[in-house]
């Protein structure tokens, strides 16, 4: 692990993670509509303007957690220079810490080995961001949370379903999934576009609209925004 500050149990941490911005490897059904390049740009400048915002959080660590593998590349794991240099870039990044996980665990693990190693003990609260497809985008915990991320079917409709499930079966107090707003996944070119049109004064809109614009005009073009009935 290399960090600009010590990676260490917190009362309040911020736990981002992410992906290199490799085009192939992230966004790929985007990609299926715009190509890997411009999904791949599109997923850039919502991982940055996510540490941005996580970054600007009073009283809060903030902890980057991204899957590496020393001296190669194996699917979204780059390594740790490649990684480093493109954080580094970031505004307002001072005082993160960054945290390597193993390229070769499910992401529950991942989750469950980063709050292990950035929260202390305390009561067991959780509360999940629902997100629309079944998921969720953000989960809070006052402790680290045993076996809750173990036995779940990722990327499947019922993985809010089932993290609540494990919750509850360890005697955590959940908070209800009303607590916070349900949100959309940016999922494919249709999910991005539906996005733009309901948050048009986001200050992502017009990173968006510069990369879906260039493919207006270029050979690997989209068609006009109409999404088949």
């Amino acid at each position: 692990m290399r960090s600009g500050a010590p990676l260490r149990h917190a009362e309040n941490a911020i736990i981002v993670f992410v992906k290199y911005p490799t085009p192939g490897n992230v966004k790929t059904r985007i990609a299926a509509d715009t190509g890997p390049l411009a999904a791949s740009q599109l997923y850039k400048s919502c991982a940055e303007h996510t540490l941005r915002v996580a970054c600007g959080c009073p009283g809060a660590s903030v902890c980057v957690a991204y899957a590496f593998m020393n001296g190669g590349q194996v699917n979204d794991c780059v390594n740790d220079l490649q990684m480093r240099l493109w954080l580094d870039l970031i505004e307002d990044m001072q005082g993160c810490s960054y945290l390597q996980q193993a390229p070769d665990s499910d992401l529950g693990m991942r989750m469950a080995d980063a709050i292990c190693k950035t929260l202390g003990s305390g009561a067991q609260k959780v509360v999940f961001g629902p997100a629309l497809d079944g998921g969720y985008y953000l989960v809070g915990m006052s402790r680290f949370p045993d076996k809750v991320f173990e036995e779940v079917q990722w990327s499947t409709p019922s993985v809010l379903q089932q993290s609540l499930d494990q919750a509850h079966a360890m005697g955590w107090s959940c908070a209800p999934v009303t607590s916070l707003p349900a949100c959309q996944d940016l999922d494919t070119i249709w999910d991005v576009r539906a996005w733009m049109s309901r948050n048009r004064n986001h200050p992502l809109c017009i990173e968006f609209e510069e990369v879906l614009s260039s493919l207006l005009t270029s050979e690997q073009g989209l068609e006009p925004p109409c999404k088949p009935v």
